[in-house]
């Protein structure tokens, strides 16, 4: 079975191409990295993956996400797929929630959805508590009842994961989720959706140009320059003998950029 199939998406806007004849796999269980520069089209493609791409932005090829090609398919059937085949964790987590919103109501939303596909009842309030727990956010019902701007970055980040998982997808996409965040509290998010992906089995897309970041929690990486797949591999292949000249100029900067931290008193 496959969760999400790419095959040869071609992403432009107007005469301008952004994405050439892309093409990928995600299984169930697998981890998959997307690494390369700022435009290289890395979240366009996560985009194209949900059926979000903006109106000025034309698509050609095939996704299939579920089993359902998303390229041209209703806003019904997209969002039957949206939180139970995959959910999205963005960059950056204030945007993502409503600032008029309580967080115990935002993450409330998705579980209720839930409950109605499942056709269960559930304690809303015991589930929102049980989530915000699962993300390891200190004293979880002080968090509900907070707004996103009164709590810190790295908590709204917890905060976006559990709205991600309240539906139990099969597939999580992680766009730059650690981008907007310290060193320190970069570790902690990825230790925690490491985790999580683990004990729930799922699947990962992890979009970054991090690649320090991307080798502690992907299996294989797919890597992009200007649209272009121009390598493709397990992991700890790709970064310790990179065959494409661009992908070898991405691990020397990464390495020098390391190197440079350990030399600083």
């Amino acid at each position: 079975m496959t969760l999400l199939a790419i095959d040869k998406l071609n992403l432009a806007a107007g005469d301008i191409p952004l994405v050439h004849d892309l093409s990928l796999s995600l299984a169930p269980g697998e981890r998959l990295g997307l690494i390369g520069e700022s435009g290289s089209g890395k979240s366009l493609t996560a985009l194209a993956a949900i059926g979000l791409l903006p109106p000025a932005i034309a698509a050609t090829g095939s996704v299939t996400l579920g089993g359902t090609q998303v390229i041209g398919a209703s806003d019904a059937t997209l969002s039957r797929l949206r939180g139970t085949v995959t959910a999205t964790v963005f960059q950056e987590p204030l945007t993502a929630l409503d600032p008029l919103m309580k967080i115990g109501r935002q993450v409330a939303i998705p579980l209720a959805r839930r409950s109605r596909r499942d056709g269960t009842s559930l304690d809303i309030d015991r589930e929102v508590i049980a989530l915000l727990e699962a993300v390891a956010l200190p004293d979880p019902a002080r968090i509900a009842r907070a707004y996103p701007h009164e709590i810190s970055g790295g908590q709204r980040q917890r905060v976006a994961i559990a709205m991600a998982l309240a539906c139990r997808p099969q597939l999580l996409i992680a766009d730059e989720p650690t981008t907007a965040l310290d060193v320190t509290t970069q570790a902690e998010i990825l230790k925690l959706l490491d985790r999580l992906v683990r004990e729930r089995n799922m699947a990962l897309l992890f979009i970054s140009h991090d690649l320090p970041v991307v080798a502690k929690i992907v299996d294989r990486v797919v890597v992009l320059q200007k649209g272009r797949a121009v390598e493709a591999g397990p992991v700890a292949e790709v970064f310790a003998t990179p065959r494409h000249a661009y992908t070898q100029n991405l691990v020397a900067a990464a390495r020098q950029f390391d190197a440079a931290l350990e030399a600083t008193p």
